[in-house]
């Protein structure tokens, strides 16, 4: 028995440690040697590193094309960062149209930066990236499906989730709304994105079905296939859009830039956006705040 220990006050588990970040390697020409703790030795693939990973661990990986055909999920044991090397998004985690691609558990906040995703399927939505906390930084979304579900690009379900300068493009949710992005509680930032050809019912560039705050982004050439909102569906109290373009959008019902039924739209540009039957700009039931 350690004889130091006399005298002294332990607030909490006296059994902590510190456990070190690591980082662990992918590249599409490494050798595949665990624990994968260079380039050298790097993954070939995203799944070996991930499981290979701990909470606090940094997963870099190299461009190229890796296939994933189960989701990654991110609880209290896989919490870390998954880096693209590369600002261009030439890491490209590709779904097969098989899996989703990202799911982060409640109390979780990894960073993702530098990412392509896509091909990825969810049924129930969140095809892309389905996130209750964590921070994507410089990803493109595109070509992701759902099938009944929201959000084919990703799905925010928290106030601690972040969305920052990425690229949501020819994302698909044929039986619901948000196929860019949807938020489903919370109020989840979404920052200089860019927003383009996504097709849904409704909300089809963006589904702020309840909250989230949208700042500086571009919603452009967006459709809703049979309802409201062909760039931006606004429903959620306290939800805001604020200096945004949207432009280009198109509905078969209404609103074919902004459908607000609650929320605010602040400092925006609507323009040139087109709506079969009523409010080719914006359709607002509630409230409109345009200053």
């Amino acid at each position: 028995t350690p004889k130091w220990w006399f005298g002294m006050l332990l607030h909490g588990d006296g059994c902590l440690t510190v456990r070190a970040p690591r980082y662990i390697y992918v590249a599409t020409n490494g050798a595949h040697v665990s624990p994968y703790t260079n380039w050298v030795n790097a993954a070939t693939n995203v799944v070996a590193a991930f499981q290979q990973s701990g909470p606090g661990d940094v997963i870099l990986v190299d461009s190229g094309r890796y296939f994933l055909t189960n989701t990654l999920v991110f609880n209290s044991s896989r919490g870390m960062a998954l880096r693209g090397v590369n600002a261009d998004c030439s890491t490209i985690l590709d779904g097969c149209f098989t899996a989703r691609c990202i799911q982060v558990s409640y109390g979780v906040n990894p960073t993702f930066e530098n990412l392509t995703i896509c091909n990825c399927y969810s049924n129930e939505g969140g095809a892309g990236a389905k996130m209750k906390g964590g921070t994507l930084i410089n990803c493109l979304f595109t070509n992701n499906r759902t099938g009944y579900g929201a959000g084919a690009g990703v799905w925010l379900d928290s106030t601690t989730c972040r969305v920052e300068n990425c690229r949501f493009i020819k994302n698909f949710s044929p039986n619901s709304g948000g196929a860019g992005v949807v938020v489903l509680s919370g109020m989840p930032t979404i920052t200089d994105c860019l927003f383009s050809n996504n097709i849904a019912q409704f909300g089809a560039g963006v589904s702020l079905s309840q909250g989230g705050i949208l700042m500086r982004s571009r919603v452009v050439n967006n459709r809703a296939t049979s309802w409201a909102g062909g760039g931006i569906y606004v429903a959620g109290d306290g939800a805001q859009i604020l200096n945004c373009e949207i432009r280009g959008n198109a509905s078969v019902d209404q609103a074919g830039g902004v459908y607000l039924g609650r929320g605010y739209l602040r400092n925006s540009l609507v323009a040139e956006n087109i709506a079969s039957n009523s409010a080719g700009g914006v359709y607002a039931s509630w409230v409109l705040t345009n200053d």
